[in-house]
């Protein structure tokens, strides 16, 4: 019988429980409940399920946090008023009039669950995996409003994250409607500060499930760096390798500065509506996500999106948002995820990068006359040395993706195609594919949404210099258990079952709240 079986029973065991790990990276979202708050409606009003975005969540994302067509009927939060309307008549002697809500727009996130390491499990050297509740996984601040018309500001600190205290995650001002008096509005709005690149054709902060996809993370040093989870670009550690002369043990190298999609970068993006279905983007950032530079070249990109049915981006449809004269103005809060259309994409990215390599070699120490020098448990001393080298590499992305909707359904899918020219530092280039197709499926049950999800990763270059390719099979389950708490379960196969690599297996089950 199976009972009898301890590797079934652990392999069973790690199924259910799952690589929660997965609850050890939060993510970031585009609404959070200070806005529910804002207009005493539900989360479902801008979400399928959070942090997945609906239609209407989008053109509300678009318009810099306000509700197409004008906030005024729709806002239940008095906000504060800061001057007189009256000194817009005068301006530009006087300041121009602002107001602040009168509730700060802050909300908490904190996730949690039951955490088992399945990497390959009765496959590697470490059958037993690894069990262990963790509770918080993370705890997030959020800070997201307008702070005067047409400017709006989104906040995400990490209050606690993979065991660590502090850390920024995203910050950035938007500034919407620019030059209105002339040009039409959401003709050109700015976004400066600290963002993932609008060049991304799906934001995995904004996907409803918790691992991180792979089109975020892959990079031409770690290939798809390993661990489960959400992860923040890339850059870790690769394996060293080659002996050095002298006595010296082996090298272990590691890599930092490898370029990820995902990753957050400081710059300015403007973007905005050409027409009410066409979304165009441009931006300019620093590059390798560092807040000071590391070199006088800007990392460029754009991006295209066209819309075929269903809601525009500007919000215009009949059922967005409601206002009978015998009843108070209301947003729609039901079945938002049906949206019949098709969203078509194209983007690039043209980037050069600081990368640079440390080598960590221990030495056996000697004295002055060349003599080894013993411990005194009897064992050689040593003494380790780090050389660090950096060098430019040259990036450049280009992709093509499609968004279609049909009643309960969503199919998300996109090809980026890279190369990186000296991504090691020895003068070898490395090309790479990734791809990846989703289907997103809101079941009769609408409180129950599941996905599927393909995805893979093809690096090219010569022998010895191009990462390991990767495909994997992504499955979940959703169940809002409020419309503000979900208990989620998510498994990931790897679908590559070489036995001179790790296998990354896990099942996740995890609870997601915030308020």
């Amino acid at each position: 019988m199976s009972g009898s079986n301890p590797w079934f029973r652990n392999r069973a065991l790690a199924i259910l429980a799952g690589a929660v790990a997965v609850v050890t990276a939060p993510r970031e979202v585009s609404a959070i409940p200070a806005f529910a708050r804002k207009y005493r409606t539900s989360c479902a009003t801008c979400h399928v399920a959070f942090p997945k975005l609906n239609a209407f969540g989008e053109a509300y994302r678009i318009a810099g946090y306000h509700v197409p067509g004008g906030d005024e009927q729709f806002v239940k939060d008095e906000p504060v008023e800061m001057g007189s309307e009256a000194w817009k008549r005068v301006w530009p002697k006087g300041i121009w009039p602002s107001s602040i809500p009168w509730i700060p727009p802050v909300a908490v996130r904190a996730t949690g669950g039951f955490v088992s390491d399945l990497t390959g499990l009765g496959e590697s050297s470490n059958p037993d995996g690894k069990h262990s509740f963790v509770f918080p996984a993370a705890l997030n601040l959020y800070a997201a409003g307008t702070l005067a018309e047409d400017v709006s500001l989104w906040s995400g600190v990490h209050l606690f994250r993979n065991g660590e205290w502090g850390e920024l995650g995203k910050l950035h001002l938007s500034f919407s409607n620019l030059l209105d008096r002339w040009v039409p509005r959401q003709l050109f709005n700015l976004r400066i500060g600290l963002f993932v690149p609008g060049s991304v054709a799906f934001d995995h902060h904004r996907n409803v499930t918790f691992g991180t996809p792979i089109f975020a993370t892959a990079n031409a040093i770690d290939g798809v760096p390993g661990g489960i989870g959400h992860a923040h670009g890339s850059g870790g550690a690769a394996g060293g390798h080659g002996a050095h002369g002298g006595g010296a043990a082996a090298g272990a190298v590691s890599y930092s500065g490898a370029f990820a999609l995902g990753s957050a970068q400081v710059g300015a993006e403007l973007y905005g509506l050409i027409l009410p279905r066409w979304e165009y983007l441009v931006g300019a950032v620093n590059g390798n996500g560092a807040a000071i530079d590391d070199n006088n070249a800007k990392d460029v990109y754009g991006r295209m999106r066209v819309k075929i049915g269903g809601m525009a981006f500007d919000g215009t449809d009949p059922d967005a948002g409601e206002a009978p004269a015998e009843a108070e103005p209301r947003l729609r809060d039901t079945q938002g995820w049906v949206d019949d259309s098709v969203i078509l994409g194209a983007s690039g990215y043209w980037g050069r990068h600081r990368t640079s390599s440390t080598t960590t070699t221990e030495h056996k120490l000697l004295d002055s006359l060349g003599n080894l020098v013993v411990r005194a448990d009897g064992k050689a001393a040593t003494v380790t040395e780090e050389a660090t080298t950096s060098w430019s590499t040259d990036v450049i992305r280009a992709g093509g993706d499609i968004q279609a909707t049909w009643r309960d359904f969503e199919l998300l899918g996109m090809a980026v195609w890279g190369r990186d020219s000296n991504p090691r530092g020895d003068g070898e280039p490395v090309s790479s594919l990734v791809t990846m197709g989703q289907l997103d499926w809101v079941t009769p049950w609408h409180f129950l949404i599941s996905t599927v999800r393909y995805e893979s990763a093809l690096f090219f270059g010569h022998a010895g210099h191009a990462p390991d390719d990767r495909h994997q099979l992504v499955a979940g389950l959703t169940a809002l258990v409020r419309a503000n708490i979900r208990i989620q379960i998510e498994g990931q196969v790897d679908l590559v079952r070489d036995p001179a690599r790790e296998v990354r297996d896990h099942v996740a089950l995890v609870i997601d709240a915030g308020f």
